[in-house]
């Protein structure tokens, strides 16, 4: 990961999710949509219900200029990081988007990883019925639930 907030390349990317026991990652539309924003706030107002030891990142495309302002705005106490080569797109298979004379942008998907291993994925698909996928996500408190099922060892089955 570089010092710059951005992911670079799937290498990168995956050293950044290794750093801690659990890394949650958040991606979203940007800074220009009003259904990221108020999910971001919502992650914000649950992040110390979050497993201890873990990391919760947001990934868009947004400059980093725009994606620090963003934060600032908004109060997160937490990284936004700048996916500006859609690694998270040709690497996990993310969706994008692109609106009239805007660059592709990233749908929104959640991604947990326990020890740098990803453990659970949501990745939105954008339909008429989710507008495009802005709405409709999971909800925090299913990515709560999830964060901590992947500090939970898997469950063998008894024979």
């Amino acid at each position: 990961m570089s010092a710059t907030n951005e992911i670079k390349t799937a290498a990168e990317f995956q050293q950044m999710v290794g750093q801690v026991p659990i890394t949650v990652v958040a991606s979203f539309r940007g800074d220009w949509c009003p259904f990221c924003r108020n999910y971001l706030s919502e992650l914000n107002e649950v992040l110390n219900e979050l497993p201890e030891d873990s990391r919760l990142v947001g990934v868009s495309v947004d400059s980093q200029k725009k994606s620090a302002a963003l934060q600032r705005k908004l109060g997160l106490n937490f990284d936004l990081l700048t996916d500006a080569q859609l690694v998270m797109h040709k690497a996990l298979g993310v969706k994008t988007g692109k609106l009239p004379g805007k660059a592709e942008y990233l749908q929104p998907s959640i991604f947990i990883y326990r020890d740098g291993q990803k453990v659970f994925e949501w990745i939105q698909n954008p339909k008429l019925r989710n507008l495009g996928g802005a709405i409709h996500r999971l909800s925090v408190a299913e990515v709560v639930e999830a964060a901590a099922a992947a500090v939970r060892p898997a469950a063998k089955n008894a024979a």
